[in-house]
């Protein structure tokens, strides 16, 4: 895991705890990566679905927060699908893009995330 003092810890320290690393930051493009552990899995060892919701609110926030200029930012709605379960030990890639970067309204703005399966 990355230390106190790295780039997650110190933009989200949430998903810090849970050892998200970013990859990317740009009010185009937030990205990064997750591997499952027991810190972000439900008993049955798969991804908490709470933890997708963690990482689509603070990739579109983020990202919402650099294409505004820096200003305070808030999301009014969050909705989400699982289509395919993580298991523990995968590897999440995130990626949140805007599909539409209003004056006022930056919405809606998607994420996927894809899992790298363990071998």
């Amino acid at each position: 895991m990355e230390s106190p003092t790295s780039k997650t810890a110190e933009i989200d320290y949430p998903l810090h705890l849970i050892g998200f690393e970013f990859e990317d930051l740009s009010s185009q493009r937030v990205a990064g990566h997750l591997t499952v552990t027991h810190k972000c899995c439900q008993p049955l060892k798969v991804l908490h679905g709470g933890v997708s919701a963690l990482l689509a609110e603070s990739l579109a926030s983020i990202g919402a927060h650099i294409a505004c200029g820096y200003q305070r930012v808030a999301g009014f709605q969050l909705s989400i699908n699982h289509l395919k379960s993580a298991e523990l030990g995968d590897l999440v890639y995130a990626e949140a893009t805007p599909l539409n970067v209003g004056r006022t309204i930056q919405v809606p703005t998607s994420l996927a995330l894809f899992v790298s399966f363990k071998f």
